[in-house]
């Protein structure tokens, strides 16, 4: 079993910007996973698998702690068309045409974003944020924990959430594109989660050591974020 015993500083430092939000857009989800369950699931990750180096229960680990991690849900769709020109080739490979591939284009996304640079935890790519489930932050604030300020604005995050759309909906070799994103919601979702952080210094650290951890969504308790030494080192 890993002890308890380390104890780490905040998971951030003051912002590198103000970001300010109104009232209204700002929300969270509901706590549901004790700090009992989160330990042990925690430990679980930590300490399962073929992957991980086998001193790995010499690391020090510090007790389950909730913190709040500011996400943009970003509400957005795409329109238009594009073009684009397929070559044909018979069975010797030999060029024999042409073919125009593309056409109209409408594609609906909800896409996440980490509001906060720089931060070792990124749930962002793990998490679906259901409307039906967010709470007003103005009637359910953070009460314990360690509350993350956001330094990405809205405008920010709205075009990360454009440019992925274009991506995904226009090929890459595409000739001519005519598309248009619009933004129907914004967002500001503080994600609670339970987080252990850990270091680790054993055969297969890094030079110096490595800083390490599991953070789990306070409620669902799924993982939406880890770092693990590799135990083939």
């Amino acid at each position: 079993m890993i002890p308890a015993r380390r104890t780490f500083g905040p998971l951030a430092g003051p912002a590198s910007k103000r970001v300010t939000v109104p009232e209204g857009d700002r929300y969270t989800l509901r706590v549901t996973l004790t700090a009992d369950d989160a330990e042990r699931r925690a430990r679980e990750r930590v300490q399962e698998g073929l992957q991980r180096p086998r001193d790995i229960h010499t690391a020090d680990i510090e007790a389950a702690r909730l913190v709040w991690v500011p996400l943009w849900r970003i509400d957005a769709e795409i329109d238009g068309r594009h073009l684009g020109l397929r070559a044909l080739s018979d069975a010797k490979g030999r060029l024999r045409g042409v073919l125009p591939t593309g056409g109209e284009v409408h594609h609906h996304e909800v896409g996440v974003v980490l509001a906060r640079s720089l931060l070792p935890v990124d749930p962002s790519s793990s998490v679906t944020l259901d409307a039906h489930d967010l709470l007003p932050w103005a009637n359910h604030p953070a009460r314990d924990g360690e509350v993350v300020e956001p330094d990405v604005a809205r405008d920010e995050a709205e075009h990360t959430v454009a440019t992925r759309l274009r991506r995904r909906v226009i090929p890459g070799r595409a000739l001519y594109a005519d598309v248009e994103v619009r933004v129907r919601s914004a967002a500001m979702v503080f994600l609670p989660v339970w987080l252990r952080r850990y270091r680790y210094e054993g055969e297969a650290a890094r030079a110096g050591g490595e800083e390490c951890h599991v953070a789990l969504h306070a409620g669902t308790g799924a993982v939406v974020s880890e770092r693990h030494p590799a135990g083939w080192r």
